[in-house]
């Protein structure tokens, strides 16, 4: 299944400066071919969709500019993760047709090694969030612009940039068993990512979601 090479790098081992160094250097027509995003010459941005939703990124000084709304479901401007997945994304990654075929993590190169851990931090967790409000995490999806799918009791694909999705399945709980779920990705995701910035991805979405719910009553029905 490693059909892609990249750089195993963890997200925290490298500093954000360390990426905006290497944004400022990059060819922007060479990676506009690279990623299939478009480049304005007249503006000197990139327009990149980034969770759903549409983004100016300015170069050769980094900035993110919103094409349309303000305020977006999943801050990329106060989320210093984020802020390097996009300039990881932009600084190293490169386009791939999806096949149409959804691979779990320990497909993607290295996910073997690591999908205990991942299994604990995302899997697991998404299950527990999901269970504790099912009606909630499903309008959530919705604001999200997720792509609704047949898999399980709920599912739904989220897209990350440009073609590149990740999969949340979910199944309800009964009074035998507990709620579960399954994550996903689609095959070309390791053209941009590596099995480290899935658990971010991952992670960046459930906090989102406990942000926005903190304190509100759960609601059912």
């Amino acid at each position: 299944m490693d059909t892609f090479s990249y750089p195993v790098v963890r997200l925290e081992d490298l500093p954000f400066d360390y990426y905006l160094d290497l944004y400022r250097h990059i060819d922007p027509d060479e990676t506009r071919i690279n990623l299939n995003v478009p480049f304005s010459e007249k503006g000197q941005y990139f327009l990149v969709t980034f969770f759903t939703e549409k983004y100016k990124i300015r170069y050769p000084q980094f900035s993110i500019l919103p094409e349309k709304r303000i305020d977006p479901v999943i801050s990329v401007y106060s989320n210093m993760y984020a802020k390097i997945l996009l300039l990881r994304y932009l600084t190293e990654g490169t386009f791939q047709i999806m096949s149409e075929n959804m691979i779990p993590f320990r497909y993607l190169p290295w996910g073997d090694t690591y999908d205990r851990q991942f299994r604990e931090r995302c899997v697991d967790r998404l299950a527990a969030v999901y269970a504790r409000d099912p009606d909630g995490f499903c309008r959530f999806m919705d604001s999200l612009h997720a792509l609704p799918q047949n898999d399980g009791d709920h599912s739904y694909d989220i897209e990350i940039v440009p073609g590149i999705y990740t999969r949340f399945i979910l199944w309800d709980g009964d009074d035998e068993f507990p709620a579960s779920a399954q994550i996903l990705f689609s095959d070309n995701f390791p053209a941009a990512f590596s099995a480290e910035d899935a658990a971010y991805i991952c992670g960046i979405i459930l906090d989102t979601f406990e942000e926005k719910t903190a304190g509100l009553p759960v609601q059912k029905g």
